[in-house]
């Protein structure tokens, strides 16, 4: 579990409660595809936050497999859970997101918000619901 108004997990931390912050450095790296210049990877992580619930202001992760991320802004590369916040931001989600704004590559389960986009979806946008499976 993770509590407080930054919560981020990158290698392979559990993470421990704290009153006001519980915060782990992620590594300062980008790569870059050589003939697109295109940004593949950004602050990439070789783990994640496994089990439990990040709960904050704004949730980071790379992998995150647990109950959910609970804040204003949850920021994760792979989520297997429940995100649930004001603005929801994946690569990729395995379960839902419930937010005004919710955003991800790839879906494979629901979202439920006021802005609902899959980037990688036949029908990217779409307002109240979204679903994938």
């Amino acid at each position: 579990m993770q509590t407080g108004l930054i919560n981020s997990a990158g290698y392979g931390s559990l993470g421990d409660s704290l009153i006001m912050t519980q915060e782990e450095e992620l590594p300062n790296e980008t790569i870059t595809d050589e003939k697109t210049g295109e940004v593949t990877e950004l602050g990439q992580a070789r783990e994640g936050f496994r089990g439990g619930f990040q709960v904050g202001v704004w949730n980071t992760a790379t992998k995150f497999a647990g109950i959910g991320q609970f804040g204003v802004l949850n920021m994760v590369q792979t989520m297997k859970g429940l995100q649930t916040g004001v603005v929801n931001v994946a690569r990729t989600v395995y379960g839902a997101q419930i937010g005004l704004v919710n955003y991800t590559g790839d879906l494979y389960g629901f979202q439920i918000g006021l802005v609902n986009i899959v980037k990688n979806n036949k029908v990217f946008f779409m307002p109240i619901l979204m679903a994938s499976f």
